[in-house]
């Protein structure tokens, strides 16, 4: 049986769908090392899956009062103790912070096994550069690294040149929704609205994926606020701020605009289960995707893939679109938002049809994914 150690976060979803899609199904066991230390989120899914959590005990009572020496003197110690949990045949880094890559590549030199690493999208296009230069010699040192978006490989080659970019992947996560999406999807749009209390000839309109500030919502809102009385109360607007809760004074001012306005509006507050996030994805006519960054959002992939009409920022890039052809629109001011609704509105947009969804589904499910992932620790 292989073992890996996962150094990540696992209170993440993701990085729990990761092991339990990818290492899981496939024998592998499983040592995670937290990068900002683990509250026994998803312990119950670990435990099944004989997935193992360090803890970080170590004191460094002397040193610890020097950064660097402390940074060290810490990677060094958990390497030590890690080492009694495995051998390990691969090392392999989610979402890359500099002392966590760097204990990445030592634990792996210590045991002779490659090292992947991945980008996660924030890690690699919000960090300071000088943050992103400190990561250079790790990641000259792995065997693989990772995007989600083939338009961050040249952020790869720009910040640590073409040895570096010539062994990036592109590679994405499994989409554990969409199984969910096919089952609601047969019920029908009018079901999929029902199940959260919406009217079937309301136009539901799905502004942003999380409460963030980064999602820009206010803005949004207050361009649809520019179309006419008549219009708005055919439109139900839906927060979705069961996560992210960076900017609670935006996240009010939001909300309380939203309901301001004549149209109705919905604010989801509880965290969704795949079930409920189905349910949402298909009762959405219209997603709004708003949001300053982005690799290509599993939230933007499920609302495509649930046959909603999308618009994205025109500041962001996805490849991935062109390449499957897929009719989504993009608007470069927010003053182009209420004509792109009342195209909506009158019928003049229309959402994706059968052959897109099943192009986008052909590439995002795990079944395809996961070994290709896999395929990243052989040498």
């Amino acid at each position: 049986m292989k073992r890996i150690l996962l150094i990540g976060d696992p209170d993440s979803l993701w990085v729990k769908r990761y092991v339990e899609n990818a290492l899981h199904p496939a024998g592998w066991q499983t040592v995670i090392y937290p990068i900002y230390g683990w509250q026994g989120g998803y312990g119950d899914d670990y435990a099944r899956m004989n997935t193992t959590i360090y803890r970080d005990e170590h004191k460094l009572p002397i040193v610890g009062r020097i950064p660097k020496v402390r940074m060290w003197a810490r990677i060094y110690a958990n390497a030590a103790s890690l080492k009694k949990l495995g051998p390990f045949d691969a090392v392999h880094c989610h979402y890359l912070l500099v002392a966590d890559l760097a204990l990445g590549q030592v634990v792996a030199k210590q045991q002779n096994t490659p090292l992947v690493a991945t980008f996660w999208g924030s890690d690699l296009l919000r960090a300071e550069e000088s943050t992103l230069r400190r990561m250079t010699g790790p990641l000259k040192a792995c065997h693989r690294l990772t995007v989600f978006n083939s338009e961050h490989v040249e952020r790869i080659r720009q910040l640590y040149g073409e040895a570096v970019a010539a062994k990036t992947v592109v590679l994405d996560f499994g989409e554990v929704v969409f199984p969910w999406i096919d089952r609601v999807h047969q019920q029908g749009k009018a079901a999929a609205k029902a199940h959260w209390g919406i009217e079937a000839d309301q136009l539901t309109v799905c502004v942003g994926s999380s409460a963030s500030v980064a999602q820009q919502q206010l803005p949004v809102l207050k361009a649809m606020a520019a179309l006419n009385e008549d219009a708005l109360r055919r439109i139900t607007v839906i927060l979705q701020h069961t996560y992210h809760h960076d900017d609670p004074e935006n996240e009010q001012a939001v909300q309380a605009f939203a309901k301001a306005m004549p149209c109705k509006t919905l604010v989801l507050t509880d965290f969704l289960n795949d079930e409920e996030s189905a349910y949402l994805r298909c009762a959405a006519d219209v997603y709004l995707h708003p949001i300053r960054t982005d690799a290509f959002s599993t939230s933007m992939k499920e609302y495509l893939y649930a046959g909603a009409r999308v618009a994205y920022g025109g500041w962001l890039v996805y490849p991935t679109l062109s390449e499957l052809s897929l009719p989504v629109r993009s608007f470069d001011r927010f003053e182009d938002l209420p004509a792109l609704l009342l195209e909506a509105l009158d019928g003049t947009w229309q959402p994706l049809d059968e052959d897109a969804r099943q192009r986008l589904g052909g590439i995002c499910k795990w079944e395809s994914l996961g070994p290709q992932w896999l395929g990243l620790y052989e040498r």
